[in-house]
């Protein structure tokens, strides 16, 4: 093989870690994947925008009213979202009664970081 990967745009590299030699002093070898976990990252990322709101982009760029008095339904909430096992919530009501205004009331609690750990790099 002369070390060219033939177009292959899945190809993974060895890169030497220098912080964790072997015993026998050889630098051990990390896999780090090349560019297109960024295309599908950038193709994902085409969909969910044309199908979804990303209310964390909202959040930081100032569109948003402040939320008042959701305080209880938006702390329920995140205590499911951090749970390691059904961590789905499903906000059901009647059209106005403040579903919406729930999930940007986490949205903007994650942006200011005012979260558990588990949520604070969430989208």
């Amino acid at each position: 093989m002369d070390g060219n990967n033939g177009g292959n745009e899945n190809a993974i590299t060895p890169v030497p870690n220098e912080e964790e030699p072997t015993a026998d002093g050889l630098p051990r070898e990390r896999v780090v994947r090349s560019k297109p976990k960024d295309r599908q990252e950038r193709k994902r990322r085409k969909y969910l925008d044309n199908f979804c709101t990303n209310l964390n982009e909202k959040a930081r760029n100032g569109q948003m009213d402040r939320i008042i008095g959701r305080d209880k339904e938006i702390y329920r909430v995140e205590q499911i979202l951090s749970r390691r096992q059904k961590n789905n919530p499903c906000l059901i009501g009647e059209p106005g009664v403040g579903k919406t205004a729930i999930a940007e009331g986490i949205a903007q609690k994650i942006v200011s970081g005012d979260v558990p750990f588990r949520l604070l790099d969430k989208e």
